[in-house]
Formats: structure tokens, C-alpha cells, sequence
């Protein structure tokens, strides 16, 4: 068990934690009588898609690591086939997940159904679990670039209301504009944006806060699960 904390250490090291820089540009327009106020969100950098991707990868081996040290705890033995994993599962299937656990203790292999993604509910349910999109996500990344599938923020003007003011929205910003002789417009806002990271032909869609909640499933819910079959505490 000690390279499954180990990953997940290293998981945890790469967190999503996104700071867009938001730059603001304010101008004035004596021609029509009118200010305008634009914010515009910068590109990500590729070392985002990097960190993603490492970051599923490192969270998702975690839980093959997990197998792998249930087996060779059990048996004394390093598995020889190449079929042991942590399976991820949409629907039961007894055949494949008795090959992907083969050699782990019964109790063990028990916990590891109850995991599995088709308990979260009938249909497509299971693409809100946390372990298959975990899963997910990490096949997307070996396969072709993580996507960017939403980029947002909020703000708000308390001292205008919708008659006061005109908007414009486009790739990468907002614009508005309101009557040059108004008086100082304050406004409130959340710079931070929201990022969705995913594949949309996938159902994939999960913000930075997604991420840490699925990191959070799998080291405080899913590894403390089998310290008492490998001896040791998922904390050590």
C-alpha cells in the first residue's frame, strides 16, 4: 500500500487550484456618451492540461495499486497477469470483475464491488460517480488533449439596473456600457472563473471543485477502506 499513498500524495500535490488572470479595460467614448467596461479572461496555459492529466493519472493508479497490494498480501506472490486492476464497472458483469480481481480476498473484492459506479443509481447514473470519472478522465488524457468546455464569472452592478446599462458577450469576455455622465458604478464580482475540464462526447463535464472532491472520495473514503487487509494505516 505504500505506493497507493504515495500516488495519492503526489495527487494531492496537483491540485486544480486555476488563477485566471483577469484583466480589465475601461474607456471612455466622448463620440456616443458612453462607458464602456470589458473584461476579458486569458487563455489557459498548456501547463494546465499537464497538471490535469497528472493528476488523474497519479489519482486513478492509486486504485490499481490498491488491487495489486491485495493480491500480493493474500498470496505472497506478484501477480502474473496483466489483467489485475482496479475495475470500473457501468453495469455488474461477474466475469470481467473476477479477472481484474483475481487473488483478492473475498472481503476484499467485496468492498471493491460496492465501489463500483452502477450502485449510483439506474441509466447514465453512473456518470456521477466519482470513480468513473476519475476513470474517464484519465482515458481522455492518454488518448487526446483534455478539453475546456465552460469559462464563466460573475458579476454584478448593485447600483444599476437592467435599463442602465447595455452587455456583450464573446469568446473570452464580457463588455459594458453605460451613460458617461452616470455616477461611479460599483461593481462586484468573482474573478476567479469556472473551468469544466472533460470530453463533451463523454458526458465529461468537472470543475477544479469536482476534482477535489474525487480526490477527496478516493483518499478518505475508498484507501482507508483496506488498511486492515494490507496492515497498514492509509494515514502512515
Amino acid at each position: 500500500m505504500h505506493w497507493s499513498i504515495s500516488k495519492i500524495l503526489s495527487a494531492n500535490s496537483k491540485h486544480i487550484m486555476i488563477l485566471i488572470p483577469v484583466p480589465s479595460r475601461f474607456t471612455r467614448s466622448p463620440r456616443i456618451g458612453r462607458r464602456f467596461l470589458r473584461i476579458e479572461l486569458k487563455a489557459l496555459s498548456d501547463r494546465t492540461y499537464l497538471l490535469v492529466g497528472d493528476f488523474a493519472h497519479n489519482l486513478r493508479s492509486v486504485l490499481d495499486h490498491i488491487v495489486y497490494s491485495l493480491v500480493i498480501k493474500a498470496t505472497g506472490e506478484i501477480p502474473d497477469s496483466k489483467a489485475i486492476q482496479w475495475p470500473v464497472l457501468t453495469g455488474p458483469n461477474p466475469k470481467t470483475f473476477a479477472r481484474h480481481t483475481k487473488g483478492v480476498p473475498d472481503a476484499a473484492a467485496s468492498i471493491i464491488e460496492g465501489f463500483q459506479p452502477y450502485h449510483a443509481g439506474p441509466g447514465a447514473e453512473f456518470k456521477q460517480h466519482p470513480l468513473w470519472q476519475l476513470h474517464m478522465l484519465d482515458i481522455v488524457d492518454k488518448h487526446r488533449r483534455v478539453a475546456i468546455n465552460e469559462n464563466a464569472f460573475n458579476a454584478g452592478f448593485p447600483t444599476l439596473s437592467e435599463s442602465d446599462f447595455t452587455k456583450e458577450t464573446g469568446e473570452g469576455y464580457f463588455e459594458l456600457s453605460f451613460p458617461i455622465d452616470a455616477p461611479p458604478v460599483p461593481m462586484h464580482y468573482t474573478p476567479k472563473p469556472e473551468i469544466r475540464f472533460g470530453a463533451s462526447e463523454e458526458d465529461l463535464f468537472l470543475t477544479t471543485e469536482r476534482l477535489e472532491e474525487i480526490y477527496r472520495f478516493v483518499a478518505l473514503e475508498v484507501l482507508p477502506a483496506f488498511a486492515e487487509f494490507v496492515g497498514q494505516s492509509a494515514a502512515a
